[in-house]
């Protein structure tokens, strides 16, 4: 885990002109601020993943996190959903242009989908990761989520690890 938390220092998302959108822009939010890089160290530095297989973020919005991820663990193939609503400025072809130029879109794909509803088949994942997606999932909900196969259902108080002290 230490290897990937070293490693994960070194990514620096955006670099290449790639669209992350942020109601800042792209380099306040990701040079100087840097809040959603150290919110997706500590999303990714919880797993307990060897780096081999399928990791899915439900919710990947403009594929920042999953990007990472892939960049984080170059034999990792990584898919990501989102429903891309009218509200937000993402999309799947926004997801795609980001992979291409951050170099890892032959491992990426970006597909439309429902967090209620994921339409894969059971054990297709190693891990599956979402961030501001699930952060209303508690108590008997997650519950739920054991019970459709789910192994390790946690939540991570992000802005407390990336921004305050470590529990």
């Amino acid at each position: 885990m230490k290897r990937n938390q070293w490693k994960q220092e070194n990514i620096r998302l955006g670099t290449h002109g790639e669209d992350y959108g942020s109601w800042m822009s792209n380099p306040v939010f990701y040079i100087i601020g840097g809040i959603m890089e150290q919110v997706h160290r500590v999303v990714l530095s919880h797993l307990d993943y060897d780096g081999q297989e399928k990791i899915l973020e439900v919710g990947c919005g403009s594929g920042a996190l999953i990007i990472r991820a892939a960049l984080t663990w170059p034999k990792a193939k990584v898919i990501g959903i989102d429903y891309w609503g009218a509200v937000y400025n993402y999309s799947k072809a926004l997801c795609e242009k980001n992979a291409v130029s951050e170099g890892v879109a032959s491992r990426c794909v970006f597909q439309h989908g429902d967090a209620k509803q994921l339409d894969f088949p059971d054990e297709s994942f190693d891990v599956v990761i979402s961030n501001y997606v699930y952060h209303n999932v508690m108590g008997a909900d997650m519950q739920k989520l054991r019970d459709m196969g789910y192994q390790d259902v946690r939540l991570i108080d992000t802005a407390q690890e990336a921004f305050g002290s470590h529990r």
